[in-house]
């Protein structure tokens, strides 16, 4: 019989110093956020862990098993390269519940807005803010809203329908998954990314 893919070890926050870019690790969990069309977050009992995929995501809320490369950002381990599958995991934690935040609360009310405040990332939160531009039509799955002088971004990758009833320059109220997105750090990497 075919040697299962899946039946490899779980990723774990050292992974990505500690293993060759070929080998393959796994993480069980709920999945939080979707977004860009090929990235995803879940969340288990232990961590939150990214996925880059290559192929189409699942939805919030379901919970899978996701297989792909260990590597790292400044935030959390990440599979790259990344399949998944449906899994039988079931969360211990219950889910969060959104709490208000103000974009400046998110930049660590840093006004250069270059640091960020770790404890939102992978939580429900509420902003508010005006709607400064919207997604292009068969494009991009975003739209910018500016609250606190700073234009942030509001991926519905996950919600695409949201984006018929949103017209410029109105308030509005988002709810979803902060998402602190950074470059990877790849030390397998022989050439330098350009």
């Amino acid at each position: 019989p075919p040697v299962d893919p899946f039946d490899v070890p779980d990723i774990s926050p050292s992974d990505s110093a500690a293993f060759p870019a070929d080998a393959a690790r796994r993480a069980d969990g709920r999945v939080i956020a979707v977004w860009n069309h090929d990235k995803v977050l879940i969340k288990n009992d232990k961590q939150l862990v990214k996925g880059e995929l290559s192929v189409k995501p699942p939805a919030c809320g379901e919970n899978i098993t996701l297989l792909g490369h260990p590597e790292t950002d400044l935030f959390h381990p990440m599979l790259v390269r990344a399949r998944w599958r449906k899994s039988t995991y079931t969360p211990t934690h219950p889910r969060d519940l959104p709490v208000d935040a103000s974009v400046r609360d998110l930049y660590a009310g840093d006004p250069t807005c270059r640091h960020y405040d770790y404890s939102y990332h992978g939580r429900p939160i509420r902003i508010r803010g005006t709607v400064h531009s919207l997604p292009i039509k068969g494009g991009d799955n975003r739209f910018f809203i500016e609250s606190d002088g700073i234009l942030t971004a509001i991926d519905i990758t996950s919600c695409p329908a949201a984006a018929s009833q949103l017209q410029r320059g109105e308030i509005v109220s988002v709810t979803g998954t902060c998402v602190m997105e950074t470059e990877h750090w790849r030390p397998n990497m022989i050439f330098p990314k350009i």
